[in-house]
């Protein structure tokens, strides 16, 4: 049995989104022209690709231009030892997004639905079991 969780998002981000911020998030996401701001995380919390290993179908994380800023979509299996960094990240998307409503959800990868609840506007907390 593992401990791993589905997180699942999908969001828009500003135009006016900083140009920092932006390279934090393609940092995030693996892109190689992205950067760390500092210390603030050990690794990119959102780069696997491919296919998932518990939660079936593929890993993915893409930030798209959409006309009016960015369109981002996330997939990845987190265990709970990055929750601290997932919570931070889920937060700090959440106070940046343009989107209304729930911008996703975590699912423990034995659950066939996710919760009833997903990170709102406001960034819902976290499930307990995380």
């Amino acid at each position: 049995m593992a401990d791993l969780y589905e997180l699942q998002l999908t969001l828009n981000l500003p135009g006016s989104l900083p140009s920092e911020e932006a390279d934090l998030l393609r940092w995030h996401l693996g892109h190689e022209n992205g950067r760390c701001d500092g210390d603030a995380y050990d690794y990119p919390l959102l780069k696997a690709r491919g296919p998932a290993h518990r939660i079936e179908g593929a890993l993915v994380g893409e930030l798209c231009p959409n006309g009016r800023g960015w369109s981002l979509t996330v997939r990845q299996e987190v265990h709970p030892d990055e929750s601290d960094d997932i919570r931070r990240l889920v937060e700090w998307l959440s106070a940046r997004t343009t989107s209304r409503g729930a911008i996703g959800y975590l699912r423990f990868y034995e659950s066939t639905v996710p919760p009833p609840t997903g990170f709102s506007l406001r960034c819902t907390p976290l499930p307990p079991a995380l």
